[in-house]
């Protein structure tokens, strides 16, 4: 049987080995070889990568060579019109016609031009089909995933006090957190754990279970309980027996071998150790035991002959107990394992629930879902009606970034592939295992070592087919060379990956299998230099930034611009850290997650002082003010010695910062709009003497807060809660600044110079959870369970869950370090820890570099490798945005800018602000925003940060409003019903207006509201009674009167 064409190839791409190039290259050939006057073929071509700026710059860069492809000329020496020319078989005079054509019918046809994300795509057949798939045709998208999950958290969180049942499983799972070392603040935890639910394996898990209720995860909990009892009690009993046969016979811990390390310490630690500890005993007790030889050389004859006289039976109970350890310990661990964790599987599951019920009362579904909607399709039908047309549209798929996509997507994607394959299509899919990433969003590598077999056996029929079509369609290309970096960077990175790279177990080496790549020739002048720091913890921060900051300084002298260099780090935390100093020493910085404004700790300080004004009941924020304070230096106390004055102050922030010459007083404050407060702030505590790029741009979003906001806006604190996750100094592109950003953002670019601090981060489990099937015969309702991993699973049944994990974490830190260190073109510097391991497995990244390089032959010199040569280069000419900073922050209160006129007196009243304000007044503004009950709150807060109310009366204006709402005969006229209007003119024919307070149109009568704060009098009556007149000669009929009275709470009311 001859072999199909390559029509399924595979690219393996390495860093800097042309992917992009290829994949514009291939979509251009299938598109270039129409003949027609109207080109179609390009309509038939979907390419997905995995993300959206990705998915753009493949679409610039086809345009683009489209583009160039257009204008050729004779002769031309372009390596792109070239290669196609050659594999088309086509001169390049028909090559530019063809691209002409091509690029015009794109322009004018943009939504044809199909490249995208594979998310995208998906949406599109969600969207298009939601009828066929039955869902509402009108639903709405969730983007955020964690959004909804903090939405589901709230909902499960209001139950607590009103299902008692959710309330001890939420107290149950705070303090087993709390016990655990975890975060014992609820809220966080459970989204945390929650999270789980986004990715494929948690969501396809937790729909096992979501037939259980809380009563059955309560029964669960009680049998494992059960059986964990049962089990200690057994083992117990045993060893309990063994103590007393050697405590009735007069024997001691010294008279048996081993000591304190030997068989009587073991057996009394069995019977009595709490927490419950069994071990099955060491190697050298079961030696022992099994020889015979039970008495220590140092016990007394009769001790001997005593020994001699038990040791059968002794050796009887110790083999009962490792008959036990081997037979039955597994099971006793692992369900131990699922009782520890029956809390979080309960929440996970009613979690899971409120999210559904979300998708039905809201019509809202989670993107996440989209391909799981799909995948319930594809996998039952052969050629899923959903793709019918689809099939028809598109002839050739070519995939970007596969080690990226996910099991699902690719199981989604095959039936397309399929269909074109059978009709003789090419397709295509590239990446590169060693840039595998992003396991943690669903990222499944092994399917693309595997290719063109799919992952997992299966039974389905359906999926066995469509791997006979990969299979019999497969061809397999190498990207080998490096387009990217210089001859002595490629060299260092090909032989320091080979040999970290044997670390690795025998099925992820084949990632790494073909990594070496040949670099362009004759591109020398790079340079490779790793230094391995010595310094206590304490000191580490400081000392790398110093380092980086030294490394900028030296690059600099050498020619390159601040814009050539480039600093990757693993974690937020560090890339904040380096950002701020950087900052601080002057030296401009590009970053879009380094920079956020939840970093700064002046910006958390403003922050917490804001909640001291709004609530000064809020001992968190009075710490964060004082631990600020105590930083910088504006109080000599220590946080310990400040807090225990604080306390003696009944915590009254106000009262200690007096006492510490801060005249600080929350009521002024509170007064004041919120911009102007931050202002205020800023000039009392002397922020703005050194110019804060984070205090600058936390002033504009407060500024964007203030004027923007909605007429129901939320509280403030809410908003910077949403907000500060993406609120950031923003710096345009283009700039002259160094770049920080982290590896994972860092996948696809290319910097001349590359810095790598902190290289020294643990290479381990860190509490990870991992979803297990269960067949427990105890545990028959319970098909899965959620279980923290740790070296103990490795003695259960789970041991190769436990191996394969481990194996993945590894391979996770080398790929990350791999996509890191391919980064520059010219220079690369890493800033490591001294380490002593040569050839052991790594626990850390220093253990790797150091074990690395001694294997390499070329180990640390006085803590430093190089390799090539630090070539100056010729500074750029090209033209860049500069930065300019201003030296301190100006800010002039607006008393001091503002001037009253002399005629005030017609328009403001001088009595005493709290004294006799015309609460009249007052109450008609706050009221004049509220329509229901429910708007109450928002009303109030809107006063407060309008300065017109200060957080201390506007408990009292609340409750009177409270009052006056809930008046019976005031029940239509805040019942939300009707047509209501505010404060709204009736203008009069002769020019003059009226205004009654609140006027609200029902279907059945016309109500007018006024609401008056003095004596009852008989002008208010007449005076209603006009607005009803000019009401009924404008068409207005059924007309009821009301004047509610706000002092006593009287309500007159007539026809």
């Amino acid at each position: 049987m001859n072999k199909a064409p390559n029509n399924f190839t595979v690219y393996k791409s390495s860093a800097g080995s042309g992917k992009t190039f290829t994949l514009v290259k291939e979509y251009l050939r299938l598109a270039l070889a129409d003949t027609g006057e109207i080109p179609q073929l390009y309509r038939q071509i979907l390419a997905t990568t995995f993300t959206n700026k990705a998915a753009a710059e493949m679409k610039s860069r086809i345009i683009a060579s489209l583009k160039e492809l257009s204008k050729l000329l004779p002769g031309s020496t372009s390596t792109m019109a070239s290669e196609l020319s050659a594999e088309l078989k086509i001169d390049l005079i028909t090559l530019s016609k063809r691209a002409t054509l091509i690029l015009s019918a794109i322009l004018h046809n943009y939504t044809d031009f199909a490249i995208g994300t594979i998310d995208s795509f998906t949406h599109r057949i969600v969207r298009a089909f939601a009828h066929d798939l039955r869902l509402p045709v009108n639903f709405e998208i969730e983007a955020d995933g964690k959004k909804l999950i903090a939405e589901a958290v709230d909902v499960l969180i209001s139950k607590i006090g009103e299902d008692e049942k959710l309330t001890d499983i939420l107290i149950q799972f705070s303090e087993a957190n709390a016990e655990e070392g975890n975060s014992w603040e609820l809220e966080w935890a459970l989204k945390s754990t929650a999270t789980n639910l986004l990715n494929e394996e948690g969501f396809d898990n937790a729909k096992k279970l979501l037939h259980l209720s809380i009563d059955d995860f309560l029964s669960i909990r009680d049998r494992l309980l059960n059986l964990k009892i049962a089990f200690e009690e057994k083992v117990r009993g045993i060893a309990k027996n063994a103590n007393t046969l050697i405590k009735n016979s007069g024997l001691g811990i010294s008279d048996f071998v081993g000591g304190k390390s030997g068989i009587a310490t073991r057996l009394n630690s069995y019977e009595n150790s709490k927490p419950f500890k069994f071990d099955g005993g060491s190697k050298q007790i079961n030696s022992k035991v099994n020889q015979g030889i039970l008495y220590s050389s140092t016990c007394s004859k009769a001790s001997k002959i005593t020994i001699s006289t038990i040791q059968d039976q002794l050796k009887i109970y110790w083999e009962e107990l490792t008959t036990i350890f081997v037979e039955e310990y597994p099971n006793y661990y692992f369900r131990e394992l699922i009782r520890k964790n029956i809390y979080t599987i309960a929440l996970l599951n009613e979690i899971e629930k409120i999210i559904f019920s979300f998708r039905t009362e809201q019509n809202t579904i989670p993107i996440s879902d989209f391909n799981r909607i799909i995948a319930q399709v594809v996998l039952a039908e052969p050629i899923p009606f959903i793709y019918e047309r689809l099939g028809e549209k598109y002839t050739n798929y070519l995939i970007d970034e596969f080690q990226d996509t996910s099991i699902v997507q690719w199981q989604n994607l095959l039936p397309l592939i399929e269909n074109a394959l059978a009709g003789n299509n090419f397709n295509m899919v590239v990446g590169d295992g060693k840039q595998s990433i992003y396991r943690f969003r669903g990222g499944e590598v092994e399917q693309f070592v595997k290719l063109p077999y799919l992952p997992s056996k299966t039974d389905n029929p359906l999926i066995k087919e469509r791997e006979k079509s990969l299979v019999r369609n497969h061809g397999e290309k190498y990207l080998e060379n490096n387009w990217r970096s210089k001859i002595e960077v490629v060299d260092f990175n090909n032989k320091f990956f080979r040999i970290a790279s044997e670390q690795l177990d025998t099925t992820s080496k084949l990632i790494y299998d073909k990594l070496e790549q040949i670099p362009k020739a004759g591109n020398t002048g790079g340079y490779v230099r790793i230094e391995a720091i010595t310094t206590d913890k304490n000191a580490e921060t400081a000392l790398q930034i110093t380092k980086a900051i030294d490394l900028i300084e030296q690059i600099r002298s050498d020619g390159y611009s601040y814009s050539d260099i480039a600093i990757l780090v693993r974690a937020n935390k560090e890339g904040a850290a380096i950002a701020t100093a950087l900052l601080e020493a002057g030296i401009p910085v590009l970053s879009a997650e380094s920079l956020l404004l939840n970093n700064s700790p002046i910006v958390s300080f403003m922050v917490a002082l804001l909640r001291c004004i709004d609530y000064p009941a809020d001992e968190l924020a009075s710490a964060q003010v004082l631990e600020y304070l105590i930083s910088t230096n504006r109080i000599n106390k220590t946080l310990h010695e400040s807090l225990i004055e604080f306390h003696e102050l009944a915590n009254d922030i106000s009262l200690f910062l007096k006492k510490q010459n801060f005249n600080f007083d929350t009521l002024k404050f509170a007064r004041l709009p919120i911009y102007q407060r931050c202002e205020e702030l800023i000039n009392f505590f002397d922020l703005g003497t050194k110019s804060d790029s984070y205090l600058i741009f936390f002033l504009d979003e407060i500024l964007n807060y203030a004027t923007s906001r909605s007429k129901d806006k939320i509280d403030f604190f809410d908003w910077w809660e949403e907000r500060s996750i993406k609120a950031s100094i923003v710096v345009p592109e283009g700039m002259d600044a160094v770049t920080v950003m982290t590896i994972h953002r860092a996948k696809g670019l290319e910097f001349p110079v590359v810095i790598i601090p902190f290289a020294n981060w643990k290479i381990k489990l860190k509490a990870e959870q991992k979803w297990v099937e269960i067949n427990d015969p105890e545990l028959p309702e319970l098909p899965v369970a959620l279980i923290s991993l740790n070296k103990a699973v490795a003695t259960t049944q789970y041991d190769a869950v436990y191996q394969d994990e481990l194996n993945k974490v590894f391979l996770d830190h080398l790929n990350m370090l791999y996509v890191a260190m391919t980064r520059p073109q010219n220079r690369l510097y890493i800033i490591t820890e001294i380490s002593l391991k040569t050839n052991s497995i790594a626990s850390t990244v220093s253990d790797l570099f150091n074990s690395t390089l001694v294997q390499m032959g070329c180990p640390f010199v006085n803590n430093i490798y190089e390799s090539g040569s630090a070539v100056p280069t010729i500074p750029s000419e090209k033209n860049k945005i500069v930065c300019i900073r201003p030296e301190n922050m100006n800010s002039n209160t607006w008393e001091n800018s503002v001037r009253i006129r002399s005629t005030s007196a017609e328009h403001w009243k001088h009595d005493d602000l709290h004294g006799s304000r015309d609460k009249g007044n007052l109450l008609h503004k706050i009221l004049a925003d509220i329509n229901t009950k429910s708007d109450i709150d928002s009303a109030i807060e809107k006063a407060i940060q309008n300065g017109i109310i200060d957080r201390i009366e506007s408990e009292e204006l609340k409750q009177l409003i409270i009052k006056i709402i809930n008046i019976p005969a005031l029940e239509n006229c805040f019942s939300g019903l009707g047509k209501i209007r505010k404060e709204t003119e009736l203008l009069l024919p002769n020019g003059s207006s009226l205004r009654p307070d609140r006027v609200i149109e029902n279907q059945s009568e016309t109500i007018i509201l006024d609401y008056k704060t003095g004596a009852e009098n008989i002008k208010y009556r007449k005076q209603i009674d006009n607005y009803a007149v000019v009401l009924k000669e404008m068409g207005y009929s059924n007309i009821s009167k009301i004047i509610v009275y706000t002092e006593s709470l009287k309500v007159e009311s007539w026809n």
